[in-house]
């Protein structure tokens, strides 16, 4: 009923073999796959690609220890997406004496999306702190130059541009 029911992903990988022998619903929704094609799968293969030897060699580290342990990652969907993921991994005997590293896949996205939210909420704070003390100093053309580029930087825009709308009125659209 856990395996079945829990709202995480669930893997679970031969040790010897590095093969999926198992996977619970949560993870075929995690990877946007039938739990028939992850069945057999190589445990890199829940990964990106560029990084499926670094992950072989974590989990050849971990199929030899008993320790629990804990670490964040990524796993690759079936449609070309990276899902920052917290993996919980321990390695168990089966009942016939197969050795198997269970791997608890939590989706972390919603955490990764607001951790990124408030750092740019920190960064918008200290930019209007300090266009507060330096704008009384700075000529018109100053001024927008320093918007743009800090405008620029807190959107990871490649490129931005100040539109003057109205030379009377004084309107500025900035795009990024």
């Amino acid at each position: 009923s856990i395996f079945e029911g829990t709202r995480d992903a669930i893997f679970i990988a031969d040790t010897a073999t590095g093969r999926i022998v198992d996977a619970n619903p949560e993870a075929a929704r995690l990877l946007r796959r039938s739990r028939e094609s992850i069945l057999g799968m190589h445990q890199s293969e829940l990964h990106p690609p560029q990084e499926s030897e670094r992950y072989r060699q974590q989990f050849s580290r971990r199929a030899g220890q008993t320790a629990p342990s804990h670490a964040e990652g990524e796993a690759w969907t079936s449609d070309g997406r990276r899902v920052p993921v917290e993996i919980s991994a321990s390695t168990i005997t089966l009942g016939g004496g197969q050795r198997v590293l269970v791997g608890v896949f939590r989706d972390i996205t919603e955490r990764k999306l607001a951790d990124k939210r408030r750092q740019q909420d920190a960064q918008r704070t200290e930019l209007l702190l300090d266009l507060h003390q330096r704008a009384p100093r700075m000529t018109d053309r100053e001024l927008y130059d320093y918007v743009l580029e800090k405008a620029v930087a807190l959107t990871d825009s490649a490129i931005g541009f100040f539109h003057q709308v109205s030379e009377d009125q004084k309107t500025i659209i900035l795009t990024t």
